[in-house]
């Protein structure tokens, strides 16, 4: 039982289709940054399963996280040298 509930706020985030444990609600961009290892010069998308464009996550949000949440990275090669 004490397990269940310990393992009730554990998460697990995808960032660049590398999984890292979390516990935490929210996750930022520079959280995002440090546990993935990117770039300040990389661009961070959130990935969502809709057949939309997936939304870059900017500075300052606090993203909601939920189990196997997704975030992968773009370099600026990729975007025209846009960060």
């Amino acid at each position: 039982m004490t397990e269940q509930i310990a393992n009730r706020h554990s998460h697990t985030v995808e960032i660049n289709a590398t999984d890292h444990p979390y516990t935490a609600e929210t996750i930022t961009v520079d959280e995002i940054r440090c546990l993935g290892n990117i770039p300040a010069d990389h661009k961070v998308y959130i990935e969502v399963p809709e057949p939309t464009d997936d939304p870059e996550a900017t500075a300052g949000q606090a993203i909601n996280v939920h189990h196997h949440r997704k975030f992968y990275s773009v370099s600026p090669a990729i975007t025209g040298g846009r960060a």
